[in-house]
């Protein structure tokens, strides 16, 4: 049976990895929307959403992956993160 600890830490480094990938998305987005606004003198209103709420989807859950990472590093700080 695998231990528990094991499978929380490979679910909340995956985890971390969508948040990057999210962070990465969401900044091509917005300099596609600036290349296109110094380009054409317009973006689209999809790339004028998108990119912020990318970017900040990705940091929220980058940030709680981390905070859940390091707990299950030292587990003595339960008390503390919750």
């Amino acid at each position: 049976m695998p231990n528990p600890i094991e499978l929380n830490w490979e679910h909340w480094t995956s985890q971390k990895k969508e948040g990057d990938g999210h962070i990465k998305f969401g900044v091509g987005v917005g300099a596609f929307g600036a290349g296109s606004l110094a380009l054409l003198g317009a973006t689209c209103p999809l790339c004028f959403f998108v990119a912020p709420a990318m970017v900040g989807i990705g940091v929220l859950k980058r940030r709680k992956a981390l905070q859940k990472l390091d707990q299950l590093a030292d587990p003595r700080r339960d008390d503390e993160l919750q």
